[in-house]
């Protein structure tokens, strides 16, 4: 993590942009399903918040997911990895409304 640090306030930058992106892509999924996006979203933001604590704040794309505000300064990574990707859970929540939309 301590690459991230130095990242530059150009990339740091760069994250506010993707989360400001990714905000818009989640306020379009409750306006599609307001009820089971909340559920499943607080569900997966409360799974990272028991695995990762405080350290949640320090991750761009996770102040998008609960649409928080946040600046440049509080940034030290853009995502988590792996199975924690935001990128990764926004994805999948998508594909799955348009599966389900598909099928009507």
């Amino acid at each position: 993590m301590k690459e991230n640090l130095e990242k530059p306030d150009s990339q740091k930058e760069e994250w506010v942009a993707q989360a400001e992106g990714l905000k818009v892509r989640v306020r379009a999924l409750y306006q599609k399903d307001r009820i089971g996006t909340h559920e499943k979203i607080v569900s997966f933001a409360q799974g990272l918040k028991e695995k990762y604590g405080k350290e949640v704040d320090k991750y761009a794309l996770f102040h998008a997911l609960t649409l928080s505000d946040f600046s440049e300064g509080d940034c030290e990574s853009l995502d988590f990895s792996g199975e924690d990707s935001v990128e990764k859970f926004i994805e999948s929540l998508e594909k799955k409304q348009g599966e389900i939309k598909s099928e009507e």
